[in-house]
Parts: structure tokens; sequence; C-alpha cells
């Protein structure tokens, strides 16, 4: 299972080009802290060894030298596991 990272401007496609997005995204990082909380989380059956996930997610970060927490974005997160899969290998797409 290649996977799929759903983010702008370019969708990424295969773990490696995942892992390396994230790992770039660490040693640069635009904020000092930043934290999700996922809530009303819902599944819904597409097949006999799939489904879709969505996940309304809040993002919290603190950027620049500031206290104070911005609210970046609250939307949808919507992944695609493939059920009875390895673990390390179950999205097999998020946007």
């Amino acid at each position: 299972m290649t996977g799929e990272l759903i983010v702008v401007p370019t969708p990424l496609r295969g773990r490696e080009a995942i892992l390396e997005w994230g790992r770039e995204l660490v040693a640069n990082a635009p904020w000092r802290s930043i934290r999700h909380v996922c809530g009303n989380m819902w599944f819904v059956s597409d097949g006999p060894d799939a489904a879709e996930g969505t996940t309304i997610l809040t993002v919290f970060m603190v950027a620049g030298s500031e206290p104070a927490t911005t609210q970046l974005t609250l939307a949808p997160d919507v992944d695609n596991p493939a059920l009875g899969a390895d673990p390390s290998e179950t999205t097999t797409c998020r946007r």
C-alpha cells in the first residue's frame, strides 16, 4: 500500500514522500508549539475490507515569541484506512 496525503500545493504519494514531508516540517517548523484536537470522529463502511473515517480537526499553534495561542484551522480530516492491513500502513488516503 503506497498511501496518499492531500496537502497544498501538491498531494504526497507513497510512504517515503510522506515521511520526507514530515521530516522537513519538523526540521523547519514555522511554529514554536502546535497542538491538535480531534473530535466528532465517525466511520462509514466502504466495502468488506475498507472504510472512510472523518474527524473534525482543530489545530492550535504558538508562533513567534508571544505566549498567545492562535487557532490555526478547524477542518474535517478524512481518512480511507485499509482494514485488516499491517497497522504501520493502514491509511490509503488522507485529505
